[in-house]
């Protein structure tokens, strides 16, 4: 399939995305997921699928974007394309559990740092999939915890009596989302990939 003419091949995209530019994040979804969505329907997939894969497949452009080296050498819909690709194989060869040829028309892109990055997007999927299943008081000192927010702080938002008791209950909290975390079977697999 051709990609339509436009403007996401400027140097300045890489740029937009690191600085969540709602336009050009939208003209990218607009322009690349009909690609993905027509490859994946080829090969099989539903448009459902194409949409987890193409979401999947942000997730890997957003995070090579947020380091310095990344440079875009491509469109971005060839990069997407070729990234969803591979994450349709890997999905493809988890569901049947048999190999799957790679064709030869599979995108320059480098197999290790792909894998890595993959293994980040799906360890971030797993932490965040066992944060939803924690109370909504955990959730939120969790996601303040994590954004660095003062405990005396944390303790004044949430009606802790100190920023001691607000520690504990951060504790706390962190220790149960560490057991779920540890108690999925996905977990051992991510920790093998690493």
């Amino acid at each position: 399939m051709r990609e339509p003419k436009h403007p996401l091949q400027t140097a300045s995209l890489v740029e937009d995305i690191r600085n969540n530019h709602k336009d050009a994040i939208q003209q990218i979804y607009d322009s690349c997921f009909p690609i993905v969505r027509s490859y994946i329907m080829m090969k099989n997939g539903s448009k459902d699928d194409a949409w987890d894969v193409f979401q999947d497949a942000m997730m890997v452009l957003f995070k090579k974007c947020q380091t310095s080296e990344f440079k875009l050498t491509s469109s971005v819909c060839t990069f997407l394309r070729g990234v969803s690709h591979n994450i349709w194989l890997k999905k493809r060869t988890k569901k049947n559990n048999s190999t799957v040829t790679i064709s030869e028309d599979q995108e320059l892109i480098d197999e290790y740092d792909l894998q890595k990055t993959l293994v980040q997007v799906e360890r971030e999927q797993l932490f965040r999939s066992k944060l939803a299943e924690l109370g909504d008081r955990c959730q939120k000192i969790l996601r303040l915890f994590f954004d660095k927010i003062k405990m005396v702080e944390i303790a004044n938002q949430l009606g802790y009596a100190s920023d001691n008791v607000a520690k504990k209950a951060a504790f706390n909290c962190r220790k149960k989302l560490t057991t779920l975390v540890q108690n999925d079977p996905r977990y051992l697999e991510l920790s093998y990939k690493s």
